[in-house]
């Protein structure tokens, strides 16, 4: 598992609701989380603490959707430090055995909880999960700086569409780079189905003066830099037309899935 602190910091986000699902949590189960952390190379004691910080100041949303993009390889992992967390205290309630299937289920994590301990009938509130929403089709406009922001139009119409997409990236025609290996790799890794991930650059310059932008370089993939403000967005696979994500979760999905491709890059305005 990648040692990015954002990432861990999700992940405790969410072990931290689990310790609070039965009430408050306890020092035992504050020593599995910290267990887990000390399990990286990398993350020190005050790494550790910083991602504690982290963790309390994230929104729930960004917790389950970079727990979402996690590899598939380390999801078990996760989903067992989940388990060792409500099982800790030796009395596993409906609720919080509730809990964990959703959050198994909302983050794609395997199921692996068995019955290793008596379960305690009395009920406790769970924590909810993260809900979905149909939104307007919208797109990730990255700048040159790294900073990203999700824009949504009414209409998909490619003449309306191309107007728009000119204005956000202040540019005077646009083009679609489709089929790049990691762009390729991020189509697969979103599960898209009868799509694929694009973006959308500058065909012949900007209207406004504009810098190297590294997330471009590392999607295009192609040995040089690239230059100006880009557009996420699908295409379909049959017919090649531009679409916007239209839930809230595949959104968030694609864009924390693109930052975390291109190292944590990004910063969302």
């Amino acid at each position: 598992m990648q040692t990015k602190i954002d990432t861990l910091a999700a992940i405790c986000k969410l072990a931290i609701a689990f310790c609070n699902t039965d009430g408050e949590g306890s020092d035992s189960e504050t020593n599995i989380l910290y267990d887990f952390l000390s399990g990286f190379e990398e993350v020190t004691p005050e790494i550790a603490d910083q991602v504690i910080q982290m963790a309390f100041e994230m929104e729930a949303r960004e917790a389950f959707i970079r727990t979402l993009c996690l590899a598939e390889e380390d999801k078990e992992r996760v989903s067992n430090f989940f388990a060792d967390i409500i099982c800790d205290d030796g009395q596993l309630t409906p609720e919080e055995e509730e809990y964990y299937h959703r959050v198994c289920a909302t983050c794609g994590l395997p199921d692996i909880l068995e019955e290793r301990i008596i379960r305690d009938e009395s009920p406790e509130a769970a924590p909810a999960e993260v809900e979905d929403t149909e939104i307007y089709p919208s797109f990730v406009v990255i700048d040159f700086r790294g900073n990203a922001t999700y824009r949504w139009v009414e209409q998909e119409d490619w003449d309306t569409l191309r107007g728009e997409m000119c204005t956000w990236i202040q540019a005077n025609q646009i083009e679609v780079v489709r089929y790049t290996k990691p762009l390729n790799a991020l189509s697969k890794k979103l599960e898209l189905v009868g799509k694929h991930l694009v973006f959308l650059t500058s065909r012949n310059g900007f209207t406004v003066t504009v810098g190297d932008n590294m997330t471009a370089t590392l999607l295009y993939d192609g040995g040089y830099e690239l230059f100006g403000n880009i557009i996420i967005a699908l295409e379909t696979d049959d017919g090649y037309e531009i679409e916007g994500f239209k839930m809230q979760s595949h959104l968030d999905k694609a864009f924390f899935a693109v930052d975390e491709a291109v190292g944590g890059l990004l910063s969302l305005k």
